[in-house]
């Protein structure tokens, strides 16, 4: 970030630390009105909107009215082995999402995530009380915190000439909710919109924003939040019978298809041998998940 900012400012770039965005209006240009360590207003041709999942900006054009994954996480001491990434799932601790604890560096971090809730409490409850975090996690956790992510993927993300990118225009995986790869792309695309824009000083060049969006992540947004309906479907029970057949077909599939950055490879994988995958999980289980699924939103 530092040095994306070092050459930001050697192109001419004048960035303003200790405010927050309090206001946007569109006229013949876009007002920004900002407040903390300084308050005032700044007048621009164009804003792009990149300040996070509860988009102050995005609420100002009408576009901040959205579903959100409400997350905690905390930094503490604990053992276990550092290329490993511990996934926890289940209703008592993380409803509508997953827990997991990764290592960084001489701490881990522990977290959990949940569509409704506070996920400060799903976080404590897994600490406290799952069997496998037993005599694991040293007694003070160093820091912690809890934000939302986005839920909903904005396929227009631009009013007038006012862009959204990354959180603020929901551009994160489905499933994961990771957003660091959607949203450095995302920043690209607008890029290359905006620049059109300056070149050409039309309003059609900005609608290639959305437009490139939808070509890029349409698909893989489609995938994922199909997988999701099915995943938030799962009783717990059901959850369980998922992982015991990771043993056999569909774990060769995720192992076969499984993209960190890209889902909907693993996800039409998994739909292409949905027979076989309902019969190691349980035909009738299957069908039931399928049912409620496509009863949800």
């Amino acid at each position: 970030d530092r040095e994306l900012a070092e050459r930001a400012m050697s192109e001419g770039a004048e960035i303003r630390t200790g405010v927050k965005c309090v206001g946007v209006r569109q006229g013949e240009r876009v007002t920004v009105n900002f407040t903390g360590r300084t308050s005032g207003s700044v007048e621009s041709e164009l804003v792009i909107g990149a300040d996070g999942a509860v988009s102050r900006v995005a609420r100002d054009v009408g576009l901040g009215s959205r579903e959100h994954i409400f997350c905690a996480q905390a930094e503490v001491r604990a053992g276990g082995e550092d290329d490993v990434a511990e996934i926890f799932l289940g209703r008592e601790y993380a409803p509508g999402f997953f827990g997991w604890m990764v290592s960084a560096g001489e701490v881990w971090r522990i977290g959990t995530g949940a569509v409704a809730g506070n996920p400060l409490e799903y976080l404590n409850r897994l600490v406290a009380r799952h069997p496998s975090l037993r005599g694991r996690l040293r007694p003070r956790g160093i820091r912690a915190c809890a934000r939302p992510i986005p839920s909903i993927f904005i396929r227009e993300p631009r009013r007038g000439r006012v862009l959204l990118v990354g959180d603020a225009a929901g551009q994160v995986k489905p499933l994961t909710g990771g957003g660091i790869y959607m949203g450095l792309r995302g920043a690209s695309i607008a890029c290359e919109a905006v620049t059109g824009w300056l070149e050409k000083r039309e309003e059609e060049a900005l609608s290639e924003y959305g437009r490139s969006l939808r070509e890029v992540f349409g698909r893989e947004v489609m995938l994922g939040q199909l997988a999701r309906r099915a995943f938030r479907a799962m009783s717990d029970g059901d959850l369980d019978a998922v992982v015991r057949s990771l043993e056999g077909k569909l774990g060769r599939i995720i192992r076969r298809d499984l993209d960190f950055d890209h889902h909907g490879r693993l996800i039409l994988g998994l739909m292409k041998n949905l027979p076989t995958l309902l019969l190691e999980i349980g035909l009738r289980r299957g069908i039931e998940i399928s049912g409620r699924a496509l009863e949800s939103k």
